[in-house]
């Protein structure tokens, strides 16, 4: 197990995010800002599985530390076990979302930066192999890598980021840029990727889009019948053509990603209103409580009531 010694004492200027917290748009696009004048930041997270995240991507690039608890990481159509030290890599476009394993709390902390930051418009051509980590398509390695593998505590690092970022120090930006390319450097030499400078940055944002009108019906209709022929058709391909590519894209099947969804929306009303689980049920589109019942617990670990319960604990907490 990776050491982590350096945070076994809380941190006073650390939150840990939570599911609830974060925001989406109706596309699946985190809404989360980069300032413009430095486009980095430094968040981190904790997941259970009664609180997941839903797919969804964003316009900048993830480097994102598991510092405890064992999950699974969705990346794209790949689902990748992730245990402490793991580090996932995650390209601008690509949908992406953390699990919980049974029983487990994952905490994670993402590094998140714009490309422009280290390959600006007029760069020299060799600067965009910072980038290569984040292509498994053309660097072959796989997108969640182990620390140990890089021999480089990653942890200690970005925590460092963390801390010179909050205190904004003279020439702090020329610090964490540094950083942040020395960490680039070492994924590229110690994974022994080959330099290769024709990469486009706009490859899987571009995928998305070709949903976008699929995302906006089903988070729209969502309390309604919805089939999967009829998304096909939103999105102008034939079904088996539009079940493939949906997966490819989001990591979930069309039925899959819109039982999420309507899970999500379930755990809204369990957690702020006092409505009955029959109701709850059909509001979010489903045609009857017991099969409700069976999708929550699948997707969550837990009943609806013992969700609702759950949540009345914390809160009294």
């Amino acid at each position: 197990m990776t050491n982590n010694s350096k945070f076994n004492s809380p941190d006073s200027s650390i939150h840990w995010t939570t599911s609830e917290e974060m925001l989406f748009t109706a596309e699946s696009k985190y809404t989360l800002m980069l300032p413009r004048d430095f486009p980095m930041m430094i968040k981190f997270y904790q997941f259970t599985p009664a609180h997941p995240v839903i797919p969804n991507y964003h316009d900048f690039y993830e480097i994102s530390y598991f510092y405890s608890g064992k999950g699974i990481y969705h990346l794209a159509d790949m689902d990748l076990p992730v245990r402490p030290g793991s580090i996932a890599l995650v390209q601008a476009g690509q949908m992406h979302n953390a699990e919980a394993d049974p029983g487990e709390a994952v905490k994670t902390v993402s590094l998140y930066f714009m490309p422009e930051l280290i390959v600006h418009p007029g760069a020299f051509v060799f600067e965009y192999n910072y980038l290569l980590p984040f292509h498994h398509h053309k660097t072959r390695i796989p997108p969640v890598i182990q620390e140990k593998d890089i021999d480089r505590p990653v942890w200690n690092l970005i925590l460092g980021m963390h801390h010179e970022l909050n205190a904004a120090r003279n020439f702090h930006q020329l610090v964490l840029k540094n950083r942040l390319c020395d960490l680039l450097v070492t994924l590229l030499k110690k994974l022994n990727i080959q330099e290769d400078t024709s990469l486009n940055h706009t490859a899987p944002i571009t995928k998305i889009k070709r949903l976008e009108k699929v995302f906006n019906f089903i988070h729209a209709e969502y309390k309604n019948p919805i089939h999967v022929e009829h998304l096909a058709k939103i999105a102008c391909m034939s079904k088996s053509y539009f079940c493939r590519y949906f997966k490819q894209v989001t990591g979930l099947t069309p039925v899959h990603y819109l039982l999420r969804y309507r899970i999500d929306k379930s755990k809204e009303l369990l957690m702020h209103t006092d409505h009955t689980i029959t109701e709850i049920s059909f509001q979010t589109g489903f045609n009857s409580q017991s099969y409700f019942d069976r999708i929550f617990q699948r997707l969550t670990r837990l009943s609806p009531n013992q969700f609702r319960q759950s949540c009345s604990k914390t809160s009294v907490q």
